[in-house]
């Protein structure tokens, strides 16, 4: 989406879109297209943009491969448009050994399980966007639209949320956005139901079953459930990309067993779904 065009996305979709904040904190992010890549450093006062298409970190598994997994991209440093329009993507989550791993669809009709297809009442998935772009005149924008549904392994279904529509927008100076068609999240009783976008407050249910990114053998087969929380972000917000102006939706994920102690937490994990942030 060109910079002309952003305002007119604010409009016509279900958007809160404020003004930018200033901020002189680093900008950090993964280069354009990487996937679970380690981070790089924006050059100093150079304008830039990226289209965070979906970002994880488990902070537990730092130092392995697992520990984080994203798909972002950096405007260029000539004028021109990093990314695109792309069909469908998917990153695994969490060690695949251990058979408790989650999966990030972007717009994928089907999931990694034949049962794991977007809920009834959601939009048909179709091509999604994520671009990150710099103008002539200097300026920068990024524009994310996708629809994202979340999985896990183990027990008798497996999509846990599915985000219709998302979408996020960020141009410098001083615009952001972020917006949506549809929430639906796994309850405690297991069912996945639709429940009101969080444009202004958290969503948040607590005891969902969900099996953990990531199990020892002496938590294989204890009883697994997670608190989760679902939230349009803002500056300092994002996973693998950040800016003065930034955008997106997280979901924050507090996972426990059930041992013989009661409750034991093990550990939290953070998704973005779309975001966009920029410099000026």
């Amino acid at each position: 989406m060109k910079s002309g065009s952003i305002a007119a996305a604010c409009a016509a979709l279900v958007v809160a879109c404020l003004p930018g904040v200033a901020s002189a904190s680093p900008v950090v992010a993964a280069s354009a297209a990487r996937v679970g890549s380690a981070p790089v450093t924006s050059a100093a006062g150079a304008p830039v943009a990226y289209a965070v298409t979906a970002a994880y970190d488990v902070p537990a598994l730092e130092g392995t491969d697992n520990d984080t997994a994203s798909l972002v991209f950096r405007s260029p440093e000539a004028p021109g448009t990093a990314g695109g329009t792309f069909d469908e993507q998917s990153l695994p989550v969490g060690p695949l050994s251990t058979g408790t791993s989650w999966f990030l669809d972007v717009n994928r009709k089907v999931g990694w399980f034949d049962d794991s297809v977007p809920p009834a009442g959601a939009t048909a998935p179709r091509s999604y966007e994520s671009t990150a772009t710099l103008s002539g005149s200097g300026s920068v924008d990024a524009h994310v639209q996708a629809d994202y549904m979340l999985e896990a392994q183990g027990g008798p279904q497996h999509v846990w949320l599915y985000l219709d529509d998302a979408t996020s927008i960020a141009q410098c100076p001083g615009l952001r956005g972020t917006g949506g068609s549809g929430l639906w999240v796994r309850q405690p009783d297991g069912v996945l139901a639709r429940v009101a976008l969080p444009l202004d407050e958290p969503y948040v249910v607590r005891d969902v079953p969900l099996r953990l990114p990531q199990v020892s053998m002496a938590d294989q087969n204890l009883p697994q459930f997670a608190d989760i929380s679902v939230r349009t972000a803002g500056p300092g917000e994002l996973v693998g990309a950040d800016g003065p102006v930034a955008a997106g939706w997280r979901v924050d994920v507090d996972s426990y067993v059930i041992g013989t102690n009661g409750r034991e937490d093990r550990g939290h994990s953070v998704l973005v779904l779309g975001g966009a942030a920029c410099t000026s």
